[in-house]
């Protein structure tokens, strides 16, 4: 008696009944609307919707295990009967819709877990300012921002704040150093140092960067990318990425850099970005208007989005 393939587990069971023993009062905060859901899935969801939805389901496991569930029911459902690649292709012309389907939700899959992925075995910290065009200098006070140069570790700015503000500093100096900056580099890895007084862990930056500020001669890319390595390693690495690509994605705007825009690293960092404030409305929104900004080139009102977003995530 052969056995049934549908005695075997069905991809359709899991444990969404059980209750765990100590709910997390924010289980559900992330959730997408089952309209939105059924929308992305069937593949009627477009552009800044379909990024905004996706990336709301990255932050969403329930909803993701949604999607992965029905796949594997369509699958099995498929595959009810022994395969026979000849019975296979005569029934393809009769199941256009569901391998349509199904091609849409293993697309939605790829694009949200693979993605995720990739992000566990990123790559050292990407010299974002190497990916610029421009070499011109900047007008006086391009580097300033909303948020000061706040001091140690007991200041009360949040772990995420001063990742941020790092990644910024580092890029900004980097700017700096590039076009000829000397006294506004100085000024700047002033701020690193006080960024990180009696940070545990950070000494060695304290003194790497103290070091650069009282120097006269502009330090060598070298020296700034091993500080950039060693900053990004003693605080919030994803944190630190995002304010790194925000502060030279705002000098990109001013110099009108479409290049700097379409490099690979540029877009997968921004891409991390739409992921990682899927679970803050005003910043994702604020983030997502940076995507469409970049695609009409409105560098006017890209350099503000930037600028805003780069406020919201540095601030306590």
């Amino acid at each position: 008696m052969s056995e049934n393939p549908r005695d075997k587990r069905d991809p359709r069971s899991s444990n969404r009944s059980m209750k765990p023993d100590h709910p997390d009062p924010s289980h559900g905060a992330n959730r997408i609307d089952r309209g939105t859901l059924a929308a992305l899935i069937d593949g009627r969801l477009k552009g800044a919707e379909r990024d905004a939805a996706l990336a709301r389901l990255a932050a969403s496991p329930d909803d993701l295990e949604i999607v992965a569930d029905a796949v594997a029911v369509a699958v099995a459902d498929e595959l009810d009967e022994p395969l026979d690649i000849r019975d296979a292709m005569a029934r393809r012309g009769r199941r256009p819709a569901l391998v349509k389907w199904l091609a849409v939700a293993a697309a939605i899959l790829f694009a949200v877990v693979l993605p995720m992925t990739m992000n566990r075995g990123a790559a050292p910290g990407v010299n974002f300012a190497s990916l610029l065009s421009g070499r011109v200098a900047l007008a006086p006070g391009w580097e300033q921002h909303s948020w000061s140069a706040t001091r140690g570790a007991s200041d009360g700015m949040t772990e995420r704040a001063r990742a941020v503000r790092a990644g910024a500093l580092t890029s900004a100096i980097d700017v700096a150093a590039a076009r000829g900056g000397d006294s506004v580099t100085a000024r700047l890895a002033a701020q690193m140092a006080a960024l990180f007084v009696d940070v545990p862990g950070a000494g060695s930056v304290v003194t790497t960067y103290r070091d650069i500020a009282s120097r006269n001669t502009p330090p060598a890319p070298e020296r700034l990318r091993d500080a950039r390595r060693a900053t990004r390693d003693v605080v919030s690495q994803p944190a630190f990425d995002n304010g790194a690509w925000l502060e030279v994605a705002r000098v990109a705007a001013l110099d009108h850099d479409s290049a700097f825009f379409a490099a690979s690293e540029s877009r997968e960092q921004l891409g991390r970005l739409e992921r990682e404030t899927a679970g803050d409305a005003r910043a994702r929104d604020e983030v997502l208007s940076v995507g469409r900004l970049i695609e009409q080139h409105d560098w006017d009102a890209l350099r503000a989005a930037t600028t805003n977003v780069l406020a919201l995530l540095a601030g306590p």
